[in-house]
């Protein structure tokens, strides 16, 4: 009986969500620009959009970050990495502490990704004015 059951569910599920693709509702080949759609995806989160507000001003280290946003230290640094390998986060190293800074530029009606060399220059220039 119990393999009737399970059979029956087995089918069930198959009839009714058989249509529907593996991974989703919206399949790889729907999206054009799929590199731009994951960076989207990542800076969707609330905590890590807050994130690259507070690191487009400055250069923060991941302990401040984390004091910041009242967020344990891990799950800010696992945010920092994550939005490191979509490009959206440049990291340098200071002696032992991770300085975080964001390559993106916030606008009240638009989000503009920036490329790491005007970063490099606005950071060596605010380093000259310091």
């Amino acid at each position: 009986m119990f393999f009737i059951y399970t059979l029956h569910q087995n089918w069930c599920c198959m009839f009714i969500y058989g249509h529907y693709p593996k991974n989703g509702v919206m399949s790889k080949q729907q999206v054009e620009k799929r590199e731009l759609f994951e960076r989207i995806k990542v800076i969707s989160n609330p905590l890590r959009f807050r994130i690259l507000e507070l690191t487009e001003i400055e250069q923060l280290s991941i302990r401040e970050l984390s004091s910041k946003l009242e967020l344990a230290y891990n799950k800010c640094a696992d945010y920092v990495r994550m939005m490191e390998q979509k490009g959206l986060i440049q990291k340098t190293r200071e002696g032992q502490e991770v300085k975080v800074r964001s390559k993106v530029k916030i606008y009240p009606d638009k989000i503009e990704f920036v490329k790491s060399k005007e970063i490099i220059t606005r950071i060596s220039f605010y380093s000259y004015i310091i």
